[in-house]
């Protein structure tokens, strides 16, 4: 599930392509880049109004750069309830020994999962539409220029490259380089930079180094307590291999910034960036080979072809010769969206595959490799208190039969298999 969101959130960066999306594919973009609903699905400049010195965008803005914090402190908030809560039940519990691992863990997979959408936020206040002719301004970016002179002063000239150059990306009505674009680089910018799209990374690669090495002949990644905390960022992987999630996230901000920075530029340059990226990132997955699973690798090298797929369907668009070809476009586009959905539904069924694994695993007691209804019986009034009555019998026994997966194969997660994977499953 993890791949499948991180595959779903790139396909939502790629809207940013400068290209004439059809109504549904941009819809389909914005749908699977669910983890900035705030952006996509609600328009937050609704919900905000424009005051004297701060429009409805910047506030827009503020509030999401502002989510890590807010879901961070919401997560304090729920773990230190749920503890008071056990320990008004006579329960014995420590803030070391429970509270400290659970709220370890609630934070890195949150940050995990707002990473993208969030750098995506924080580098878009970097991000300027050069204005050849200061007269084509929107009127509220020139509200406070008395006169035309002063908003072509006012404006860095496009020809030269600078930085400042037009009016902001995010909000046209607001020009770079003015005071509270200003603020808004300055306060929120920077430090977002510095402290998470490069900072949250590095930082986990040093979380994860701090826990490599053996203890009585076993990896201290092995411990529960550990792998509690951290297991998301290096359960999937080969041990020498634990720190590969910060690898992805460092191409997933490079990606992001790349195609945000480039926003005013030819769609033909974005996507050969973004190739750039993907190929490298490729390169590098199948030279290391990080997965400790073979289906997790070949979904890997599965959403690699998607995405360089995609970018070449959305390169063919975007090219002179075919750029007012309907029936190109058209096509094109039925093939991005008929390539998306077999890889989506490539991961799904691999998720579903693991669950049924999993199952067995767990409540196969005999490990005979099918599940029983006394095994079922056991398994609900042990861990789901409940009932067993009915005909959930035939409800489960689609579950495996003999030829079925082993159950006593456990799911597909940790540790540095034996052999070198190659090729596909």
């Amino acid at each position: 599930m993890q791949m499948l969101v991180n595959y779903m959130q790139l396909l939502g960066l790629l809207r940013l392509i400068r290209l004439n999306w059809p109504e549904y594919l941009r819809k389909l973009l914005v749908f699977l880049d669910f983890t900035s609903a705030a952006t996509s699905w609600v328009s937050l400049e609704c919900r905000f109004s424009s005051s004297t010195w701060l429009t409805a965008s910047a506030k827009r803005a503020v509030m999401l750069l502002l989510w890590p914090v807010i879901a961070l402190a919401v997560l304090g908030v729920y773990w230190g309830g749920y503890m008071y809560f056990l320990r008004r039940q006579h329960r014995v519990v420590t803030i070391k020994r429970y509270l400290q691992p659970h709220a370890i863990m609630s934070a890195v997979i949150m940050l995990y999962f707002l990473y993208t959408p969030t750098s995506r936020e924080i580098i878009s206040l970097f991000s300027c539409q050069p204005v050849d002719d200061p007269s084509q301004l929107p009127k509220q970016a020139r509200a406070s220029m008395t006169t035309l002179s002063e908003a072509k002063l006012a404006l860095v000239d496009t020809s030269s490259g600078g930085a400042w150059s037009g009016v902001w990306t995010s909000n046209t009505s607001v020009q770079c380089g003015a005071p509270l674009h200003l603020g808004l680089a300055i306060g929120f910018g920077i430090p977002g930079l510095v402290l998470f799209v490069f900072g949250l990374p590095v930082a986990l690669w040093v979380l994860l180094r701090r826990n490599v090495g053996t203890v009585e002949g076993h990896s201290r990644l092995e411990d529960p307590e550990v792998e509690l905390k951290y297991g998301l960022m290096y359960d999937k992987y080969r041990y020498k291999r634990y720190y590969w999630e910060c690898v992805i996230l460092l191409e997933n901000g490079a990606l992001t910034m790349l195609l945000v920075l480039l926003q005013s530029q030819p769609a033909t340059l974005q996507v050969l960036v973004a190739m750039a990226v993907i190929f490298i990132g490729a390169v590098l997955h199948f030279s290391l080979q990080p997965y400790a699973c073979h289906m997790l690798d070949t979904l890997r090298r599965v959403a690699v072809y998607g995405l360089m797929s995609t970018l070449f369907l959305i390169m063919l668009v975007s090219l002179s010769d075919f750029e007012d070809n309907t029936n190109v476009a058209i096509g094109a586009m039925i093939a991005i969206l008929i390539i998306n959905v077999a890889v989506i539904g490539l991961h799904f069924w691999a998720c579903c595959l693991e669950a049924r694994r999993w199952l067995l695993y767990e409540v196969d007691r005999e490990k005979r490799g099918y599940l029983t209804w006394t095994d079922l019986c056991w398994f609900i009034h042990t861990n789901l208190l409940g009932g067993c009555g009915g005909r959930l019998e035939r409800t489960v026994r689609w579950l495996g039969g003999p030829s079925a997966v082993a159950a006593d194969a456990p799911p597909c997660k940790t540790g540095p298999p034996a052999e070198t994977i190659t090729g596909f499953v």
